[in-house]
């Protein structure tokens, strides 16, 4: 977080109501407002904060994070994320299935792109799901972009050149609000539409039988080798 003292409560407040949550990381991007101040008056035996005396950017901010958690799964989640009404749990558990499905599914998350650029789908990481052993085979996030502009698309193109998968379900009940440090949150309309496109676009099934055929086509090559 960086300069977060209008959504850091919120967004802890959040999380912390997922019974399956054990551990919590904020990483303090060397804020210059109350953020360090808000975080030190929050005190929760799950939650560990990293405060960095300097501004250092996002994926050096997020690595730092990761080097300290200690779950098999680790989700990325920015501070300006809103997780929409729902039952405990349900977002994680939608994040989790695709792995538990398919075990080449390395990251998961509710909002993909295909960018003219890379030809390579990637998730945006407001909201992401990392099996924490895909960091172990290609490394952390790259830190050399700054305040967080393609690091997301990089790391999902290492992941995919390793092997692995990255799978989007945008039923998981959550928004990517940048407004919302801004004070604008979406409105009830804005939110109903965006699902009722999602439950009549997106067949979580069919993208998931898509994977399992193309492994096992992949399979049959190697086989035939």
């Amino acid at each position: 977080v960086y300069n977060e003292e209008k959504t850091i409560s919120e967004i802890l407040k959040q999380v912390l109501k997922q019974k399956s949550v054990k551990e919590i990381i904020v990483v303090n991007d060397g804020s210059r407002d109350s953020t360090k101040k808000i975080l030190e008056s929050i005190s929760h035996k799950n939650i560990k904060t990293v405060n960095l005396s300097e501004n250092v950017g996002k994926g050096n901010a997020i690595s730092q994070g990761i080097k300290i958690a200690t779950g098999d799964k680790i989700v990325l989640l920015n501070n300006d994320t809103i997780l929409l009404n729902q039952k405990k749990n349900t977002w994680l558990k939608m994040l989790e299935e695709p792995m538990l499905e398919n075990k080449l599914i390395g990251i998961t998350g509710p909002l993909s792109k295909l960018p003219d650029t890379t030809l390579t789908e990637f998730i945006i990481f407001f909201c992401v799901m990392i099996d924490s052993h895909i960091f172990r085979e290609i490394g952390l996030l790259n830190e050399e972009y700054g305040v967080g502009t393609g690091e997301d698309v990089e790391f999902c193109m290492r992941t995919w050149l390793k092997g692995y998968k990255v799978f989007y379900d945008p039923h998981i009940r959550c928004i990517h609000s940048e407004s919302a440090i801004r004070g604008k949150i979406p409105s009830k309309r804005e939110v109903d539409a965006f699902h009722q496109w999602v439950d009549h676009d997106f067949d979580k099934e069919k993208n998931l039988k898509v994977l399992r055929l193309v492994d096992e086509a992949c399979s049959q090559s190697q086989d035939a080798k």
